[in-house]
C-alpha cells in the first residue's frame, strides 16, 4: 500500500515538473512560417532546452509525432542587438500585421512549413515525454506563402530586420522560395540584418546597395560602431550589413554558458550540433548554409527595396573579407563589385572554427562543385582554378591589407597578390603600415575615394571591365613596382598599390560582337592625396573581362589601338592572338595621366564572316531559381539565315558537362523561347544546383548566363 503511495506521489511530481516547466503554449502562423510562444513558470538556466514536436493529428504523446528541432530557454533575447539596444528581446510577427514580443519568462520556436494544411504542436523539457494541455497546440492551419522579414528596432538612423530560418538534415530538400540556410539543430534561429535607407532621401529610380560582412569578433554592428557611421556609408543608396553566427552550448571553466559562434560566412558540418558540440570527422560533410542565408536576405531586400540589381556590391573585413570570396565564387552574376579590407589568411584560427569546420589536417568535403575540402576552399588559389573552368567572371575586386597584420598573416600576402595579379580577373591590390584593427591617420591609405563603398557603386553587374595586370609605376628599377616584398614586413615598399592608381570611365564602354571600347587614365585628381601617385605614367596589360557581346574566339587575332581622347594622337597600336581560354590581353600599354582609348575590334577578314551586330541576344531565365521549369527567351536575326540547323541553346553543368541541349530551327526574327524542365538529354531528372545556358548561333556566336535550379 505504501509502495503504492510512493509510485503515485514521484509519478504526480514528475507531471507537475513537466508541467511547470512550460505552460501556455501557443501558436499561429503568418507570412508562411508557423510561431509558437509559451512561458516556463520559474527561472531557468540559460542551457536549458525545449524539444518541438510535430504532427498532423492532436498531440496526446510524443511517441506519435515527429521531433522537428530544439531551442535555448533564453532564446527569447535578442541579444545581438544589446549593444544598440539594451535588453531587446525577438518580435515576432503577429496575424493582425503587428508584432507581439517574446517576454522574459517565455521561449518561442519557429517553423516553415512545406505544405499546407493542419498541424498540431507540443514542446517539452529536453528529457521529458509529458505532454498536456499546457504544452500542446492546434490545430493551426498552414500554407507555404512568401517568407518576409519583420522589423526588430526602427528609429531616424537605422531599421533592424528578422527572419528565422528554415532548418533540416537534408540541405537541399527547401522550399522554391526559402532554401535550407541551417541543419536540424538549427531550425527555427532567427537571423538579424540592419539596413540604412539614403541619407539624401530617395532619388527617382532604383538605387545601389553596399552589403556589409563582418569580421570574426564582431557583430553586425561592427562592435556598435556601424549605427552611427552607417547612414554615411552610401548616402545615395542601401547600406546593409548582415550577421553570421550561431548561439552554441559552450563550456566555459566550471560553467555552461550560451555563446555566439561564428561560420565564417560560409556553413557548418551538416550534423554538428549546437547543444552538444563534438568535433566532425572524416565522413561528414561542410554545407554552405550561410552563404544561402545571405544569397536569401539579398533577394528579400531586391524585392521590398528600389535597389537596382546591377549594382550590388560587397564591403568585408577581417573574416568578412573571406566571406565575400565565397559569395563572389559561387554567386558571380548577383555582384557588381566587392572590397576586401585586412582579409584573413588561411592558417588563421577563429573562435570554434575546429567545432563547425573540423581541422586543416581533415580538410573535410565541402558540397561545393568537386566536394572541394574546406580549408582549400578558403584559398583564393582554389577559387582562380575554379573561375578558369566556370568562365564566368568574377566582379571587379579590391583588396587592402596590412604589412603589420598578424592576424592576417602577411607573410602570404605578396605571394597571394602575385597569384591575384597574373590571374588577370580584375583585382585592385594595396598594403600598407595598418595592423588589423590600427588604422590610424599614420597608414598610407588610411583616407582614399577608392576603399569605401560609394567607390563601388561605380561599377555594373551588367557591365564588362578593363582588367590590370603587371601594373608597373617605375620602369628604371627591375621588377615590378611598388614591390610589396617577400612576406617580410621590412622587406619591400612599405606601401604600394598594383591597379588602384588606375582609373576607367564605366560611360565610355562599347561592347559589341566586334568592338570593346574603354577609356582609362592615372588617377590625376582626388579629394586625398595618397590616391594619386607621384609617377605621370604607368605601365599595365589590359585584360577585357565580364564581356558581354564581344566575345573572343581562342586562337583568333585582333586589332586594338590606344589613342589620347584629347587631341587623337595614337599612342600604341597592334594586333594580339587570344590565349587558350579565349582572354584578349594587351600588354604593355602606358597610361598617362589624361584619358586615353582602348579600342579592341575584329580584323576584317574575320568580321566579313560574322553576321550583323547587336541582334543576338539571350536574356535571364525567368523564373530564377526555379523548382520545376523555366523559360530561356534568346533572340537572332534573320539575317543568319543558314546558321538555324546550327543554332541551339545546351544547358552544362558546373564541371563543363553537358546536361541538355536544344537545337533551333527557326530563324525569324522574334523572341524566341525554350523551356527546360530540369531534366537532362535522357529525361532524368537533375540534382539541384548552379547550371550554365549557352545561346550559339553558327560558330561565331555565342552568349552564357547562369541559371539556379532548387529541387
Amino acid at each position: 500500500m505504501l509502495k503504492n503511495f510512493c509510485v503515485a506521489i514521484v509519478v504526480f511530481l514528475c507531471v507537475l515538473s513537466s508541467a511547470n516547466a512550460q505552460q501556455n503554449l501557443q501558436g499561429w502562423h503568418t507570412q508562411g512560417q508557423t510561431f509558437l510562444v509559451w512561458k516556463h513558470l520559474e527561472p531557468v538556466p540559460q542551457d536549458t532546452t525545449y524539444e518541438i514536436y510535430t504532427s498532423s493529428e492532436s498531440i496526446t504523446s510524443i511517441s506519435n509525432a515527429t521531433w522537428i528541432g530544439r531551442v535555448f530557454a533564453n532564446n527569447g533575447a535578442n541579444s545581438r542587438l544589446y549593444g544598440y539596444v539594451p535588453d531587446a528581446r525577438w518580435k515576432l510577427p503577429d496575424t493582425s500585421g503587428g508584432t507581439a514580443t517574446v517576454d522574459t519568462n517565455e521561449a518561442y520556436f519557429v517553423v516553415t512549413p512545406h505544405t499546407s494544411g493542419t498541424a498540431y504542436y507540443a514542446v517539452v523539457l529536453f528529457g521529458d515525454t509529458i505532454v498536456g494541455s499546457g504544452n500542446t497546440t492546434g490545430p493551426i492551419m498552414e500554407t507555404v506563402d512568401s517568407v518576409s522579414c519583420t522589423i526588430q528596432h526602427r528609429d531616424s538612423i537605422v531599421t533592424i530586420y528578422s527572419h528565422w530560418i528554415d532548418g533540416s538534415a537534408q540541405y537541399d530538400s527547401g522550399r522554391p522560395d526559402y532554401p535550407i540556410m541551417g541543419n536540424e539543430w538549427s531550425n527555427g534561429i532567427g537571423f538579424n540584418f540592419a539596413v540604412w535607407e539614403p541619407k539624401e532621401g530617395y532619388l527617382p529610380g532604383n538605387l545601389p546597395l553596399n552589403i556589409c560582412l563582418h569580421g570574426g569578433t564582431d557583430n553586425f554592428f561592427l562592435r556598435d560602431r556601424l549605427p552611427i557611421f552607417g547612414r554615411y556609408m552610401m548616402p545615395n543608396g542601401f547600406f546593409v550589413s548582415f550577421d553570421d553566427p550561431i548561439a552554441i552550448k559552450y563550456p566555459l571553466g566550471d560553467s555552461i554558458g550560451v555563446f555566439n559562434f561564428n561560420t565564417m560566412w560560409f556553413g557548418y558540418n551538416k550534423k554538428f550540433c549546437r547543444f552538444s558540440l563534438a568535433f566532425p570527422t572524416y565522413a561528414d560533410t561542410i554545407i554552405n548554409y550561410t552563404m544561402w542565408r545571405v544569397w536569401w536576405e539579398t533577394r528579400w531586400l531586391l524585392d521590398n527595396f528600389p535597389i537596382d540589381s546591377n549594382y550590388i556590391s560587397l564591403m568585408g573585413f577581417s573574416m568578412g573579407a573571406n566571406g565575400l570570396g565565397f559569395l563572389t565564387q559561387l554567386f558571380p552574376e548577383i555582384y557588381s563589385a566587392s572590397l576586401a579590407v585586412v582579409p584573413r589568411g588561411t592558417g588563421a584560427k577563429h573562435p570554434a572554427r575546429y567545432w563547425l569546420i573540423g581541422f586543416e589536417s581533415q580538410n573535410i568535403p565541402t558540397n561545393l562543385d568537386s566536394n572541394i575540402g574546406v580549408y582549400d576552399a578558403f584559398s583564393w588559389t582554389w577559387r582562380l582554378q575554379n573561375l578558369q573552368q566556370s568562365g564566368y567572371d568574377w566582379p571587379f575586386t579590391i583588396i587592402v591589407t596590412g604589412k603589420e597584420d598578424t592576424l592576417s598573416e602577411w607573410q602570404e600576402k605578396p605571394n597571394l597578390y602575385r597569384q591575384l595579379d597574373l590571374a588577370k580577373t580584375g583585382f585592385a591590390l594595396y598594403w600598407d603600415e595598418r595592423t588589423h584593427e590600427n588604422w590610424s591617420d599614420t597608414v598610407h591609405f588610411r583616407y582614399s575615394e577608392h576603399l569605401c563603398p560609394t567607390y563601388l557603386t561605380r561599377f555594373r553587374q551588367d557591365q564588362s571591365f578593363p582588367a590590370f595586370s603587371e601594373t608597373d609605376i617605375n620602369l628604371t628599377t627591375s621588377g615590378q613596382q611598388p614591390d610589396p616584398g617577400n612576406g617580410d614586413p621590412e622587406d619591400g615598399d612599405p606601401w604600394g598599390t598594383w591597379g588602384g592608381y588606375l582609373k576607367w570611365d564605366t560611360e565610355s564602354i562599347v561592347d559589341t560582337v566586334n568592338k570593346w571600347v574603354v577609356t582609362m587614365w592615372v588617377v590625376y585628381e582626388s579629394i586625398y592625396p595618397n590616391d594619386i601617385p607621384e609617377a605621370d605614367t604607368i605601365l599595365a596589360n589590359v585584360t577585357p573581362r565580364r564581356l558581354q557581346q564581344f566575345d573572343p574566339q581562342p586562337g583568333h587575332t585582333y586589332s586594338w589601338s590606344f589613342v589620347k581622347v584629347l587631341d587623337g594622337d595614337t599612342l600604341q597600336k597592334g594586333t594580339i592572338a587570344t590565349d587558350s581560354l579565349g582572354l584578349i590581353t594587351v600588354p604593355d600599354l602606358l597610361l598617362i595621366k589624361e584619358p586615353v582609348r582602348l579600342t579592341i575590334w575584329v580584323p576584317v577578314g574575320v568580321e566579313e564572316q560574322k553576321a550583323p551586330t547587336l541582334s543576338i541576344n539571350l536574356f535571364q531565365n525567368y523564373p530564377n531559381p526555379f523548382t520545376q521549369k523555366t523559360e530561356i527567351r534568346f533572340t537572332y536575326p534573320i539575317s543568319v539565315s543558314g546558321h538555324e540547323s546550327r543554332t541551339r541553346i545546351t544547358i552544362y553543368d558546373l564541371a563543363g558537362r553537358l546536361v541538355k541541349s536544344f537545337p533551333i530551327h527557326d530563324s525569324q526574327f522574334t523572341i524566341h523561347k525554350v523551356t527546360w524542365d530540369g531534366k537532362n538529354d535522357l529525361g532524368e531528372n537533375v540534382k539541384s544546383g548552379i547550371y550554365f545556358y549557352k545561346l550559339k548561333v553558327g560558330d561565331k556566336f555565342s552568349q552564357t548566363k547562369k541559371l539556379l535550379l532548387l529541387r
